[in-house]
């Protein structure tokens, strides 16, 4: 038979993980998610024709990383979503690659982030 002692242990320990999730998970949660920061595509017209480009370091072994924001219960959250595209070097700027296909310029996608990103993961921007 478990004593008294042992019950009220066990709701002081139940209360005190309560209390340490109620004031630091949200700063947990934070602290594990990827960091970015976000840009959207540069657009310009050359010669009659429409040009959309990207830095350079938004584009990540053949794709770049949609942000779409969701709806929380008090906030915003910001997932990431993966899209392949064509690219081809920017002539007049070296810092940027040109979208041949695949992505269009009223988007917002990672520009850098401070872990590997995979489809789907919750991220903070900066």
């Amino acid at each position: 038979m478990v004593t008294k002692r042992v019950q009220i242990a066990v709701l002081i320990l139940f209360a005190l993980i309560i209390l340490f999730f109620t004031f630091f998970g949200e700063t947990l949660y934070y602290a594990t998610k990827p960091h970015v920061k976000s840009t959207t595509p540069n657009q310009y017209t050359q010669n009659g024709e429409r040009v959309i480009t990207i830095p350079k370091t938004a584009y990540f072994d053949g794709v770049v990383f949609l942000i779409e924001r969701e709806a929380g219960f008090s906030v915003s959250l910001n997932r990431v979503y993966s899209m392949e595209i064509e690219i081809e070097e920017d002539e007049y700027n070296g810092n940027n690659y040109r979208i041949v296909s695949g992505l269009e310029a009223r988007v917002m996608i990672v520009r850098s982030a401070d872990k590997p990103l995979t489809d789907g993961v919750f991220v903070v921007i900066e």
